[in-house]
């Protein structure tokens, strides 16, 4: 088997099983999360950054709950509260907010490793295979660097297929030259 095909199967291989873990990872919490509900579940409490980690890493943004507290001789406070911050909080509406969270966190995961046995995914990481590595980096696709070099890898990749077409027999006829000269 050639080269180029172990490592794009390894690959493959290694975005289903790490999106997989994570994706069972969310459903494992998700799980806890519900049947700890009314009662204080301190090993929850600490995976609080791990969950923070996997929400974040779906490419999810953290919910805010509004909430009004009252404090004492007629006063009210109000303001809004992170639901990530106060994992695993049981109020009303952080619940709904942490379950819903983690179900769409569930879907980015299942997603991500079904999409790696998609041919057509994998099409289409190449062709935009310059605004993929910069959005790894951090750098937005709407940014006019990104643009800049996704257009120049394009006429990069449209002359080097045009070469390859049009030279390719005297590449062959140079390329077997040099390994009969190295051969001697």
């Amino acid at each position: 088997m050639p080269t180029w095909l172990i490592l794009v199967l390894i690959v493959i291989l290694l975005k289903i099983a790490i999106n997989l873990s994570k994706w069972l990872r969310c459903a494992r919490y998700r799980r806890r999360y519900v049947n700890s509900l009314g009662t204080d579940d301190r090993a929850l409490r600490e995976a609080r950054s791990q969950v923070t980690a996997l929400v974040k890493g779906a490419g999810l943004t953290d919910a805010v709950v509004p909430f009004v507290e009252f404090i004492g001789y007629g006063q009210l406070s109000h303001g809004n509260a992170s639901v990530l911050a106060n994992f695993p909080s049981a109020l009303d509406g952080h619940v709904q907010s942490t379950i819903r969270m983690l179900d769409d966190a569930i879907g980015v995961y299942r997603t991500r490793a079904l999409e790696a046995l998609n041919p057509l995914f994998w099409i289409e990481f190449v062709i935009k295979l310059p605004q993929n590595a910069l959005s790894y980096l951090g750098v937005p696709p709407e940014a006019l660097i990104t643009r800049i070099l996704q257009v120049l890898y394009w006429i990069l990749c449209l002359i080097a297929g045009l070469l390859h077409s049009v030279l390719k027999p005297d590449m062959e006829h140079l390329v077997g030259s040099w390994i009969e000269l190295f051969r001697r």
